[in-house]
């Protein structure tokens, strides 16, 4: 029996099946479509469509693929769209507001629950003083200065997070080296 496909799975096997297309036609259409979701690579690795020829070929269903796509087609898909699975709380510490919306935008495509988007350091301790986020990202210098004291604050709450920067790297040996780490 075949396992249940996701909906967006579910869309890009209908599409394949509805007539022939090239490599270069299914690429075209992963990265204009969905390039941030792992449709293409899923479908490939968990053996539901296939690539004749390589690059230059034709992609088409396997019978593992056709299996999916009828059983996908006899099941009702409404709570897994109404209701993605929430596999963490991610918390965004940024305060450029287009570049704080763009990895909003990512981290929620990729089903997880975004704390903030906080563009303070104050505002970030505010938000994880309600709840303990399970991840975070950071951005080095934010509207009130640099996220130092919430990165601590996270640390010591045994909350893992990256810290991202636009800025020179200099401050990386400071403030390790100040840590003791």
């Amino acid at each position: 029996m075949a396992s249940p496909v996701s909906l967006l799975m579910l869309q890009f096997l209908t599409w394949v099946s509805d007539r022939p297309r090239t490599y270069a036609d299914t690429m075209e259409a992963w990265r204009s479509t969905c390039p941030r979701q792992s449709v293409w690579e899923d479908a490939i690795i968990g053996g539901l469509v296939q690539c004749a020829g390589g690059r230059k070929g034709a992609v088409a269903l396997t019978p593992g693929g056709q299996a999916a796509l009828a059983a996908g087609r006899n099941t009702d898909l409404a709570v897994e769209v109404s209701s993605p699975p929430i596999s963490a709380s991610i918390l965004i510490a940024e305060d450029d507001a287009l570049l704080a919306m763009e990895l909003e935008t990512l981290l929620q495509d990729w089903s997880y629950r975004v704390v903030g988007p906080a563009a303070t350091v104050q505002a970030a301790l505010t938000l994880i003083s309600d709840s303990r986020p399970d991840a975070a990202v950071l951005d080095v210098n934010l509207s009130d200065g640099t996220v130092f004291p919430l990165a601590d604050v996270l640390d010591a709450a045994g909350v893992p997070f990256v810290l991202v920067t636009g800025t020179a790297r200099t401050w990386c040996r400071t403030r390790t080296a100040t840590a003791g780490t």
